[in-house]
């Protein structure tokens, strides 16, 4: 009897392990690098407006979900506990610092007006505001009978402007990406997953034509 009793406790650990503890992704020190060299400086942001940050549903911090075998949602944060966006700025800015490029990295909250933004970025004397907008981000880890069917929901606007407020510059990238692999839920594969879109996406925007000739 205390055996079958150890082994329903093991099982249920099993179900919730993959879950229930750690859930944390990063975003502070990924490394994006356009088709090109950059001679604009700039002041670089992402804008959070992401509908479920907006009403109040999730918090900035939010990154997506995973969930038990019993389909139970977890939520998913960022590792340092400030807004998702706010780490993708900084991974912006330390990417064009590596490249050698002067550049200020501005955190902004979902409410910040284009307006105020414009008047931080006049007063800064840069050449260039790089401004994109968050309007989707959601990774998510769902058990099914045989594997996990990792996933990533994104949509990202990017526009650019000059020092007189006109944009010179707008684009965007949106797809549902997936993959199914393991047996249990894995925070490292799905954290390998969303920075490769991550990277990927980014450079897509980053090598639009409109958006190279205004940053060249």
């Amino acid at each position: 009897m205390k055996i079958l009793i150890k082994m329903g406790f093991l099982i249920l650990m099993i179900i919730y392990s993959g879950c229930a503890v750690g859930r944390k992704m990063n975003y502070t020190i990924k490394e994006v690098k356009p088709d090109y060299t950059v001679s604009k400086n700039i002041l670089t942001l992402f804008q959070d407006k992401r509908p479920e940050v907006l009403d109040g549903t999730e918090k900035p911090s939010w990154c997506g979900h995973t969930y038990s075998t019993l389909q139970i949602s977890y939520n998913i944060q960022t590792k340092s506990g400030k807004p998702l966006a706010e780490e993708f700025t900084a991974s912006m800015e330390n990417s064009f610092i590596k490249q050698g490029i002067k550049v200020i990295g501005l955190p902004v909250n979902m409410n910040t007006s284009l307006d105020s933004i414009q008047q931080v970025f006049g007063s800064s004397k840069m050449d260039r505001l790089v401004l994109f907008t968050l309007n989707k981000w959601e990774s998510s880890a769902i058990p099914r009978f045989s594997d996990i069917h990792y996933e990533l929901d994104f949509n990202i606007d990017l526009e650019v402007y000059d020092q007189a407020g006109i944009i010179m510059a707008k684009t965007n990238v949106h797809d549902n990406v997936s993959k199914n692999q393991d047996i249990a839920v894995s925070l490292k594969r799905l954290q390998e997953m969303a920075d490769e879109v991550f990277i990927i996406q980014v450079r897509n925007l980053l090598n639009d034509d409109a958006v190279k000739s205004s940053l060249k």
